[in-house]
Formats: structure tokens, C-alpha cells, sequence
């Protein structure tokens, strides 16, 4: 090979080299990686909790680690999480069995039963400020009378407790967990059987009678079988199972 075209040939392989250094240098421009994703041979390496090809969407296999990480139930809602990927999931405290997808509020349950064969407490006392319910849930569609409804557990025990001094009863005991514990409502307690308990989350007695803060006379008060998801109506000194709750 004579010197001109030895010269020639080097030339060759150093612009050939230059042009793939240049090409790989090149394969990450204009990729966004979101995230705190990568961007490594023009492709993204997400972190943990997040896929897609920009790292722009919330892992549902990744949940818990992203609450863990400070995400909101509403934040993985809005980022296409279903709601049945968040029943369950700890959260504030407890495990998450409502979320009100208008405003981001929810509710979580207690991990454990604040304990059984306890009774609601004042048998033959109608609570002052305490509406007493007396229709069924509706088939279908949320409760709609006052006492049996979604948010009404905290204030049912607030009345329940400034107007029944017994002790180790059960709206008691559930506020003995914290001021922001409250023995939920008919409704509520529905929520938390067939978001909880019938997935398998909670840890819940399944043939226990479950104390609901709904009062329907003087001497009776809702309840709900975990054996079947039923509504029972069983007299205030009834040995029972309570499971407290609190909105996030």
C-alpha cells in the first residue's frame, strides 16, 4: 500500500469514528425524560414507581412506594391509577378505603378492630342531636339521610360520646385512637366492607357483627354482617366488633 493511500485509509477511519461518536453524543438530544428518569442510549431508564417511554406515567404495580414517597391518593387517581389499586394501600395512618375523587378527600380504616364484644353503650337512650334513621340503604347510589351518610361517623360520635358517659364503649374506644378517630357511619362501614374486607385488606373477623355509629331508635342501632356485607339492626348493649376510621 504506498503512503498516499495509506494516508487515505487513516483518514477514512478517523471520520468514521468521529461521525459514530457523534451519532451516540446525538441519541439522548431531544429526549425528555421525566421524572428524574435517564435518558441512556437515546432511551429512558425511569426510577422506581414510574413507566412509559418518557417515564411519564405512575407504576400500578408501584403504589405503596409511591405513597410512601409523599404521592396523594387523588395525585395517582389523576395519573390514571384505578381506585381499586388504592383500596388498602397505607396511608395517614390507616388503610385507605374512600377517596372522593372531586376534592381529593378520603377515608382510611383502623388496621385493627379497637376490640370485640364491646356494646355501643346506652341501651334505652335516645342521643340528643343524633337523627335516628330508620330506612334502608338504597339499592343503588350513596345514602342520603342524615346519620347514615359519608361523613357523618365523626359527627354521630361526637354526639354518641357528649351524651353517653359509659366507658369502653364503642365510639369511645375508637376515639381513644386519636381525636380524629370516629366510629363510622352505616354507610362508611359498608365502604369499608366491600373495599376492604372483600379484598382481602384489613384483616377484618369475618363472622363478626361490625358496631356502625348510625342510631335507629333508642334501643337499636345499624350494623353490618362481614359475613355476607349485610345490614343488621342490633339492640346498643349487643356484644359486638368495632373498627374505627378518619378522613385525610
Amino acid at each position: 500500500m504506498n503512503k498516499i493511500k495509506y494516508i487515505s485509509l487513516i483518514q477514512i477511519i478517523i471520520l468514521s469514528l468521529a461521525l459514530n461518536i457523534q451519532s451516540c453524543s446525538n441519541e439522548c438530544e431531544g429526549v425528555d425524560c421525566l421524572n428524574e428518569g435517564v435518558c441512556v442510549d437515546g432511551a429512558c431508564n425511569c426510577t422506581e414507581g414510574y413507566i412509559g417511554t418518557n417515564c411519564e406515567n405512575f407504576d400500578p404495580s408501584k403504589v405503596q412506594f409511591l405513597i410512601n414517597e409523599g404521592k396523594t391518593p387523588i395525585e395517582l387517581f389523576n395519573g390514571e391509577i384505578p381506585l381499586d389499586s388504592l383500596y388498602g394501600k397505607n396511608y395517614n395512618g390507616g388503610l385507605i378505603f374512600y377517596l372522593n375523587i372531586t376534592d381529593g378527600t378520603g377515608l382510611v380504616a383502623a388496621t385493627e378492630n379497637v376490640g370485640s364484644n364491646i356494646e355501643w353503650g346506652c341501651q334505652g337512650v335516645d342521643i340528643p342531636n343524633l337523627n335516628n334513621v330508620n330506612t334502608a340503604p338504597p339499592i343503588s347510589g350513596p345514602e342520603t339521610e342524615e346519620g347514615a351518610r359519608i361523613g357523618d361517623g365523626i359527627t354521630n360520635t361526637i354526639a354518641i360520646i357528649a351524651s353517653c358517659d359509659e366507658d369502653n364503649i364503642a365510639a369511645k374506644l375508637c376515639q381513644e385512637m386519636g381525636s380524629d378517630w370516629f366510629l363510622p357511619s352505616r354507610s362508611e362501614l359498608r365502604l369499608m366492607y366491600n373495599n376492604l374486607h372483600l379484598n382481602g385488606h384489613g384483616n377484618f373477623t369475618t363472622m363478626d357483627f361490625y358496631f356502625s355509629s348510625t342510631e335507629i331508635s333508642h334501643a337499636v342501632v345499624s350494623a353490618v354482617n362481614f359475613s355476607n356485607g349485610s345490614r343488621f339492626q342490633d339492640t346498643k348493649g349487643a356484644s359486638r366488633t368495632a373498627r374505627a376510621a378518619k378522613f385525610y
